[in-house]
């Protein structure tokens, strides 16, 4: 996506001056390059894809969604463990405690 934004503002500073100059052949080079650029963005867009491969292609062009699932599988279930061995401090029990209750028993 980078390379064809370039192209575009490259190109059409190419096109002004090879107009205002009436010589087609200096934006030549810079259109061949947009076509090609367009072309291989066809062909991305046309390979049997995920979504997010199709969307993530222009920053990270080597990644498909099955790596993406291998590097991320070991971190499964991480975020339903984010409290479970989190321990009440003596002076919780003791505040918790003190309303009589029964919330310092079942904390611990």
């Amino acid at each position: 996506m980078a390379a064809l934004a370039t192209a575009k503002a490259s190109g059409y500073n190419q096109w002004q001056q090879a107009r205002s100059a009436s010589d087609f052949s200096q934006f030549a080079p810079a259109l061949q390059r947009l076509i090609h650029l367009r072309q291989e963005q066809a062909r991305q867009l046309a390979e049997p894809r995920s979504c997010w491969e199709t969307l993530a292609q222009p920053f990270e062009p080597d990644l498909s969604l099955q790596r993406l699932q291998e590097v991320f599988a070991p971190a499964t279930g991480i975020a339903g463990t984010a409290g479970r061995n989190r321990r009440v401090s003596p002076f919780q029990n003791r505040q918790l405690g003190s309303a009589g209750d029964g919330a310092a028993t079942a904390l611990r």
